[in-house]
């Protein structure tokens, strides 16, 4: 009995023993890991930043004002990106709360089938009960288009992109850059193009591969006036005024000019009617050398007017216009579309999806 006990206390002593020499060698990774190596060389400088819980600035301007002498840090997650990535969970809520101060801070990680999953920022349910309630409740929206674009995507050349005009909060844009893709994703709104940055930024992914335009797409250039929904962010509607906007005041730009010299495999539109407009000012991807091979986008009686739309063409002459140019139109059942003007007709209050894909040598035609 008291050999047995004398056993059992050498066996506590050994893993008492092993424990403080596992212990100590734990400390010692943790004390010379890049994080605290760069710390220790900033205080050996005499450089020691402060923490504020009240002021956000990113980590460069921060710390070249608390200390001017010590090295210019590289933002850990994304090195060469320009936006300008929060170093901590505070100071990412801190920046939320001074740059969008009508709502709280929502994040989602979504679930779909077509992608791995992703982080999103979102608008709260109670001002989006479509979208960012679906999200946050199912974490997948658009799941099927996702993978149907992704799938697409890969036959297409390695340097084109994927084309989201009215990306929203950027589950289309987002989903299709996670299976690796470059993307475009073209926003107005300002409150919601920011949750996009923020989302980008949550996600790590590289500026180079993923573009974001703060701007509306059309067939002209300079301002235009946005109005949006208090109660559903997801409504926003361009309009023109003569005098000062009533709401926002956005950037208006031709696809043409912005996205100038790019390949464009897949161009994507959910703008509640306006897209005539854009493909207007698309004209010379859609009759060059190397025009989209897809176009999608949701066909509805929008109540946009030619004279606001600044194009020649309705919906209908839009679609007509697309299939003298080279493309074949299908409907969202693909089913091919043999009677356009009968199509626009039958439209009715809710959206109809419209696949335009390029087959053949096309006519240059004037728009």
């Amino acid at each position: 009995m008291g050999l047995r006990s004398h056993r059992e206390i050498r066996v506590a002593l050994y893993a008492f023993f092993l424990g403080l020499i596992i212990a100590f060698i734990i400390s010692r990774l943790v004390l010379i890991s890049p994080k605290h190596k760069r710390t220790r060389k900033l205080e050996s400088n005499g450089c020691k930043p402060e923490r504020t819980n009240i002021d956000y600035r990113d980590g460069a301007d921060q710390q070249a004002n608390e200390c001017p002498e010590c090295p210019e840090p590289i933002c850990p997650l994304c090195p060469e990106s320009p936006l300008h990535i929060p170093y901590t969970m505070e100071q990412f809520i801190v920046k939320h709360i001074v740059d969008l101060k009508e709502g709280p801070l929502v994040i989602t990680r979504t679930r779909m089938k077509s992608v791995e999953s992703f982080f999103l920022s979102l608008h709260p349910s109670e001002r989006d009960m479509q979208i960012s309630h679906q999200l946050t409740t199912r974490g997948d929206w658009n799941d099927q288009l996702i993978g149907t674009v992704c799938h697409a995507m890969h036959s297409a050349p390695k340097d084109s992109y994927f084309v989201d005009v009215g990306a929203y909060v950027g589950a289309l844009a987002f989903g299709v850059a996670q299976c690796g893709f470059n993307v475009a994703a073209f926003e107005p709104y300002s409150h919601t193009f920011r949750l996009l940055q923020e989302s980008m930024a949550l996600n790590h992914f590289d500026s180079d591969r993923v573009k974001l335009y703060n701007m509306a797409l059309g067939n002209a250039t300079g301002k235009a006036c946005l109005a949006a929904s208090s109660s559903d962010r997801s409504m926003a509607r361009i309009y023109r005024s003569r005098d000062e906007c009533r709401n926002d005041q956005v950037t208006i730009d031709k696809l043409d000019r912005v996205m100038k010299g790019a390949t464009i495999w897949y161009l994507y539109m959910d703008t509640g009617g306006f897209e005539p407009a854009i493909l207007t000012g698309a004209r010379s991807f859609l009759t060059g050398p190397e025009p989209p091979k897809y176009i999608h986008f949701k066909a509805s009686h929008s109540g946009f007017t030619k004279e606001v739309m600044g194009t020649k063409m309705d919906l209908a002459g839009t679609l007509k216009w697309l299939d003298q140019i080279g493309y074949s139109l299908r409907d969202g059942s693909n089913e091919p579309i043999r009677s356009i003007d009968e199509f626009v007709m039958e439209l009715g209050h809710q959206a109809e999806d419209v696949i335009a894909i390029y087959h053949k040598n096309q006519q240059h035609l004037e728009v």
